[in-house]
């Protein structure tokens, strides 16, 4: 029995076809031909496949996209999707072939940053760490309207277009947890976006949200970009009998992109989108999935947009993506998608967005009650450091953390490809080309030349993407400061007899100790820089690396 791992070819889509029909359900096969006919960036040798005798029997999709980094910028990355395994070979090896295999495609293509949906107890073994939290508000359709019905405020549905439909599921099934779907490779199960459980359990603690969200507004790139509009009160909008909600027109499109990419697509692991229609559709016809646009009636202006799935069995209405032109429109939209969910018997308005997004906030001040759910199925692997990192600092990989007992020179790498080419040519690679992806990789953050800290390739994904900031990592030990550390210089660099006498497993340091001979003449010396302490490496840490709220919106074409 011969094993590898290879892309595709297209006269093997009738069988991946059927090996997503064997694996799944019929939603990863519809995808995957939905992919096919409509996304140029789906290529045969995107499509990476472990073999048995030349039979695809594990399959895994890099998809290409631009990804959004911390410092605002956008990056070559990939989207890994449509894992899968055929049953009568899982439990062997050949689903995390498949998943090694992508991420070394995607790796030599490129891309600096991997994200997928999956399952978190299976995807770190590939590098996967949880980064990708949710803040889902919940607003009880019913009690605001009684309110508003109370006061006086229009409550009758103004001039809506188009039918949500009564069924589908907000998240919980469908492509969007196809996107982790890997998790059947290994006989793990999948799971969906985050956030798609019910409604137990909401907190109402919300002058703890609005802290949250005040502590984001630096979000969105360079000052003054990104940000809607301000009005001085949010609740001072226009009559709502004057808006009217139909569903998106191809003519809308450009303007969505638009909205998506100033007000949403401005946080760590957001993908950029074009205005191709096929990206803004829901896959296929099913009811409850709708896409809306929100205009001023007189004269017709688009003031928002909302993505609305129906969830008649949890008796909710999901707002998937919504972007407002101004904030000022916040409080007019959020009500007319609450009559929306009223009129569908829904009693609740279930929201999936950032706390400081302007819809969330109109929210809130209608009563609405919020949960916090902490990053799990939603990961991200980082491929390549150095474009997440600001000026002046640099992510160096040790040889000594690799496999124990290696005895070579020391070298320190930055990137998936670079560390990859290394291990192959120390003769150190054990198995398939991305095993030297791994939750325990041992990495020292550098600035301006000396190492500040080191952290296992979890704890620095979640501080470097904003999931977590230095303060706290650094209290739990997820992050060892390195005070008073000096250069990487030659004279300090772990040599052979160092990484001889270090186990490789312990995770102590490979940087000489301060009492050496070499770091005794490099701090005496009137030459040297002056040394970090601790309590200076945690405030150049915290100031160089804001806490923000990775966040990835799944296009609609997902679902």
């Amino acid at each position: 029995m011969t094993r590898s791992t290879r892309g595709a070819f297209e006269r093997e889509y009738p069988e991946l076809m059927r090996l997503f029909k064997t694996a799944f359900k019929e939603d990863e096969a519809e995808l995957f031909d939905f992919l096919i006919r409509n996304d140029p960036a789906l290529t045969s040798d995107s499509i990476r496949v472990a073999t048995v005798d030349d039979k695809p029997v594990a399959c895994s999709v890099a998809l290409h996209r631009q990804i959004r980094t911390p410092l605002g910028s956008w990056v070559p990355g990939a989207v890994i999707t449509l894992v899968a395994c055929d049953p009568m070979y899982q439990g062997r090896g050949f689903g995390s072939a498949a998943v090694r295999d992508s991420l070394k495609y995607a790796a030599e293509s490129g891309a600096s940053l991997a994200i997928l949906y999956g399952h978190p107890g299976y995807y770190p073994r590939f590098g996967f760490v949880p980064v990708l939290p949710a803040m889902i508000t919940i607003l009880d359709v019913n009690c605001m309207l009684s309110r508003g019905s109370e006061s006086g405020v229009v409550t009758g549905s103004a001039g809506s277009a188009g039918n949500t439909g009564s069924t589908g599921s907000a998240g919980s099934t469908g492509s969007a947890g196809s996107t982790g779907s890997a998790g059947s490779a290994a006989n793990t199960g999948s799971t969906g976006s985050a956030g798609s459980t019910g409604l137990a359990g909401i907190s109402d603690n919300v002058s703890d949200t609005r802290r949250i969200a005040q502590s984001m507004r630096h979000l969105g790139g360079p000052e003054g970009s990104g940000n809607v509009s301000d009005s001085p009160d949010i609740s001072a909008t226009m009559n709502d009998s004057s808006l009217l909600v139909r569903e998106v027109q191809n003519s809308d499109i450009p303007i969505l992109a638009d909205l998506y990419e100033s007000q949403l697509a401005k946080y760590p692991c957001c993908v950029r989108r074009d205005a191709s229609s096929w990206i803004w559709r829901p896959r296929g016809a099913m009811a409850g999935r709708s896409v809306l646009v929100i205009c001023c009636n007189e004269p017709e202006q688009l003031i928002g947009y909302a993505f609305c799935m129906d969830n008649p069995d949890e008796g909710y209405l999901a707002v998937v993506e919504a972007a407002v032109s101004e904030k000022r429109f916040g409080s007019s939209i959020v009500r007319e998608l609450a009559r929306r969910a009223g009129n569908l018997g829904r009693r609740y308005l279930r929201i999936n967005l950032t706390p400081d997004s302007p819809i969330v906030q109109a929210a809130l001040c209608e009563g609405a009650t919020q949960e916090y759910r902490p990053a799990a199925a939603g990961m991200a692997c980082v491929l390549r450091w150095d474009v997440l990192l600001p000026g002046g600092y640099e992510v160096r990989m040790s040889e000594c953390e690799v496999e124990q007992g290696l005895r070579t020179q020391c070298h320190y790498t930055s990137s998936y490809q670079e560390h990859h080419e290394w291990l192959q040519n120390s003769g150190c690679l054990p198995g398939t080309p991305a095993d030297c992806l791994s939750s325990d990789d041992l990495f020292y953050l550098l600035h301006q030349g000396y190492p500040v800290l080191t952290a296992k390739r979890g704890p620095l994904t979640r501080f470097v993407l904003g999931y977590e900031d230095a303060d706290l990592l650094i209290k739990d030990g997820s992050l060892r400061s390195l005070g008073n550390a000096m250069p990487l210089s030659s004279s300090n660099r772990p040599n052979r007899d160092s990484c001889d006498r270090r186990d490789s497993r312990d995770g102590r340091d490979s940087i000489d100790s301060p009492d050496s001979p070499d770091s005794r003449d490099s701090q005496d010396s009137p030459n040297s820089p002056s040394l970090y302490d601790t309590k200076s490496i945690r405030d150049l840490l915290c100031q160089d690396f804001r806490k923000s709220f990775p966040k990835w919106y799944l296009a609609p074409y997902w679902y």
